[in-house]
Order: structure tokens, then C-alpha cells, then sequence
């Protein structure tokens, strides 16, 4: 092993350490104001923070790779908690870093001291663990590391002290200080970040495709791109009788189901030309992003499509997988292949198969979603979609009945929105005005606390 390559020996141990536990690949961050806030004013910041990644990402084109990361305030009202499950996905963790110290050089965000964990432990330790100093351990590491004003602080112990895992009372005055700026360790954890502030490289975690996929189910993923992170996850969790029945009739995104199985606005227009080249059948050839990772997953998953898809679809997507099996196994004994040798005819069948593989199963996914959230809400609740999305997708009105409007706690909270600039100087009642409130009550639900919350708290 080279010599930069070999860890110190703290450095491993904090390593190590998180690879010895097993559990959901997440990011957290809890992200302390320079002084304590009112519940409500501590509500609106964590809005306008959400609204300000949120905005980020959709100008970059990102799609996550199981959702978007959510702000609550936490349970003891001091700080607000960012939770995003990751999937194992890195650029998502990093994406949300370089979100993170961006939102940091802005004046209504500057106050926030973030600490940041995954399921394997601090995250700009474990980077940095080339550069860390020799008082550092597993045992005291909590509570000392912060990102701050877009660099990392590092609280040492007092002189004399035995270093000990610190609360954020103790360790954030010494952080706001500024004597913990820590510029060896900065430049060490954001190392893989060298483009910033530009956020082009995360374009690159991104795959481009093209699928067949029935009229709605096109139609809803045009609307909502995020949603085939949701439809690629359940397909990637469907179990028992229940998927497998929902999967059998595909009532609402299969190719024949009835033009009024959704309400939504999406799946009742016209075909917009966005979306691709319809055919005879109602289907689209359909433009998709997605993460790669996601398509890698989704492309070695065995999923047949149903019936209701019909014998040509079928019948593609068998030949495909017959011709990826026998280029697989080239050489395997006693086959007998169907398939034609010319290579122009092969190609086609690969492009069509793999086509129509991966719109079956997304459509799948959103049906199985559809299905979930039509009964009892999702088996999972961290598979839940935004309200929005979950109002196209069912055709219902999901926020009415959580309409806050008439809370004198809400109207506080919109009133410290308008002072962070939230409303973007637009006059009140106006179109803009109207779609920013809109979007402010499905904040303001979104932050409150719920009773099931123990992973993100954990």
C-alpha cells in the first residue's frame, strides 16, 4: 500500500467503526441557528431552506435516487434535522453537502452550524481521516465536528481535559468563535468537491434513456420526474399475493386501462409532445433520466410483463432476455437458439427489448405506488411521495384536509417567511404569490412532527 494511501490510526478506527454497522443508508444533519428561535420562526427557516435546495436541484435537472431530503424542526425545538434516505447513493450525500455549505454563504442561512452523519458515522471525519490529529477517537468524536460558513471546525479538548464526546451548547460557542477552523481537514473532506461552487458534476451521476410506457404512466412521470425513484423502489420491494395481483391487472398504468382511472391533470391532457412518440397501442416512446445506479438496478431485475401488456410486448421483452442470456453464456452446451444471427436484426431486438423491459417495469412501480397509497398509504412511509405528487398520482386532493390556513401558528410562520424573503418581493394574491403560498402549507405540514419519526431522530 502507497504511503497516502495508509490511514492513521485513528482515522481507521473511525472507519472501521461504521463499517461494523448494518443499517439504513441515510444522511442527517442537524443544523443549528446562531441563537434559539421560536417553534414557528425555527418552522419557516427550515422552510426556506428546503425551498432553497429544492430550487437548486430542480434547476440542475438532479433527480435523487430514493427522494428528496426532507427539514423538520427536531423534537426538542432547538435545531432542525435534515434526514434523506440515500440508497447507498453517494452523490446524493455529497449533493447535499455542496447544497449545504452554498446555503451557508447566504445571509439568512449563514447562522446554521451543521453536523452531519450517514449510517457509518461523521461524514467529514470518515473523508478526511488522512488529516485528522492523533487525540481524535471513535470514542470522542461527537458532537466536535462542524460545518460551518462552508468549512469544517473541530473543537479540541481543553487543555488537560481527556477528550470526551461534546453536546452542541458546549460545542457551538467555541465553533462560532472561530477557533476550531480546521482548513487541513476542510480542504481533505471536500476534496471530491475541487468544481466548487458549480454543481455541474452532479449531471454526471444521471443516465439518459428512452422507454415504451403506457400514456399514463408517461404522462405522470413528465409531471413528476422524481416519482420514478418511488416507482423503481417499490418494483425493487413488490412481495406476496397483494403486488402480484395489482401487478396481474394494471388497471390504472397499464396499456388498455380505462381513460378515467385517473383524474390527475397529467393523465388527462392531450399527449404533450415532451413526452415522446406515441404509437397505435396508446403507448409512448418516452425520454426518462435517471440515476445510474437506478438503471443498472432496474435492468437486472427479472420482472415479466404481465398480461395486460400484451403478446408484442411480451414477446419483446423475452427475446431480449433470451439474446442477453446467450451473449452472456456463448459457449453454453445443448442451446438451441431462436434468435437471428444478423447483427442489425439482434441490435433490434436488444434496443426494442430493453425498451420495453424497462417501461413494464416502471409502470409496474407506479401501480403498485398507486395501489399502496388508494388503500391504506404506503407499507413504508419513507416511500411516501410529496402531496403533490401523491395527488396526481391518486387524482385526489391530498393537502384539504390538512389545510392550515386558519392556525394562528401558521400564519406566524408565514409571517417569518415573508421576513427570510420567501415570497421573492411578489405582491400577495398575485399568480407567483399564490403558487409559493401553495407550496408553503405543504412545508408546513411536512414539518411538523410525527409520532412514527424514531429513524430520523435516531
Amino acid at each position: 500500500m502507497d504511503a497516502d494511501d495508509d490511514l492513521s490510526g485513528n482515522g481507521a478506527a473511525l472507519v472501521a467503526q461504521g463499517a461494523a454497522s448494518e443499517k439504513t443508508a441515510h444522511l442527517r444533519a442537524d443544523l443549528h441557528p446562531a441563537a434559539p428561535l421560536p417553534r414557528q420562526e425555527l418552522a419557516a427557516l427550515g422552510a426556506a431552506l428546503q425551498a432553497h435546495l429544492d430550487d437548486a436541484v430542480r434547476a440542475l435537472g438532479y433527480l435523487w435516487h430514493r427522494e428528496r431530503p426532507r427539514i423538520r424542526v427536531a423534537a426538542d425545538g432547538a435545531a432542525l434535522r435534515l434526514f434523506l434516505r440515500t440508497g447507498a447513493s453517494l452523490d446524493d450525500e455529497w449533493l447535499v453537502l455542496h447544497l449545504l455549505r452554498r446555503a451557508q454563504a447566504q445571509p439568512r442561512f449563514a447562522g446554521l452550524a451543521a453536523a452531519v452523519r450517514d449510517e457509518d458515522g461523521d461524514v467529514l471525519l470518515i473523508e478526511a481521516a488522512d488529516a485528522l490529529p492523533e487525540w481524535l477517537t471513535p470514542e470522542c468524536a461527537a458532537g466536535r465536528c462542524w460545518l460551518w460558513q462552508g468549512a469544517v471546525h473541530l473543537v479540541a479538548p481543553a487543555a488537560g481535559a481527556a477528550p470526551a464526546p461534546l453536546a452542541a451548547a458546549e460545542a457551538l460557542p467555541v465553533v462560532r468563535s472561530g477557533a476550531a477552523l480546521h482548513p487541513a481537514i476542510t480542504a481533505a473532506a471536500f476534496a471530491r468537491l475541487a468544481s466548487y461552487p458549480s454543481l455541474e458534476w452532479a449531471k454526471l451521476s444521471l443516465h439518459s434513456t428512452l422507454a415504451y410506457l403506457p400514456r399514463r404512466a408517461a404522462a405522470l412521470l413528465h409531471a413528476e420526474p422524481q416519482l420514478i425513484s418511488a416507482a423503481a423502489e417499490a418494483l425493487e420491494g413488490r412481495e406476496g399475493p397483494r403486488d402480484a395481483r395489482v401487478c396481474a391487472a394494471m388497471a390504472v398504468f397499464g396499456p388498455a386501462a380505462a381513460a378515467g382511472a385517473v383524474s390527475s391533470p397529467a393523465a388527462a391532457s392531450p399527449h404533450p409532445p415532451q413526452l415522446g412518440t406515441a404509437l397505435r397501442d396508446g403507448t409512448v416512446l418516452t425520454p426518462l433520466r435517471m440515476t445510474r445506479q437506478m438503471y443498472a438496478a432496474l435492468l437486472t431485475q427479472r420482472f415479466f410483463p404481465p398480461k395486460p401488456f400484451g403478446a408484442e410486448w411480451r414477446s419483446a421483452v423475452e427475446l431480449w432476455w433470451a439474446l442477453c442470456d446467450e451473449e452472456r453464456h456463448p459457449d453454453a452446451e445443448g442451446r438451441r437458439s431462436v434468435l437471428p444471427s444478423d447483427e442489425e436484426a439482434r441490435t433490434k431486438i436488444r434496443e426494442e427489448g430493453r425498451r420495453r423491459d424497462l417501461g413494464a417495469k416502471l409502470a409496474a412501480g407506479l401501480e403498485m405506488l398507486y395501489a399502496q397509497a388508494k388503500e391504506s398509504g404506503p407499507r413504508n412511509r419513507h416511500m411516501a411521495v410529496s402531496r403533490e405528487a401523491a395527488s396526481r398520482l391518486c387524482g385526489t386532493d391530498t393537502c384539504a384536509q390538512d389545510d392550515p390556513r386558519s392556525l394562528p401558528e401558521y400564519k406566524s410562520f408565514l409571517a417569518s417567511l415573508t421576513t427570510l424573503g420567501y415570497f421573492e418581493q411578489q405582491l400577495e394574491g398575485s399568480a407567483r404569490w399564490q403558487e409559493l403560498e401553495r407550496a408553503a402549507v405543504e412545508k408546513w405540514v411536512a414539518l411538523q412532527p410525527e409520532g412514527d419519526d424514531a429513524e430520523d431522530e435516531g
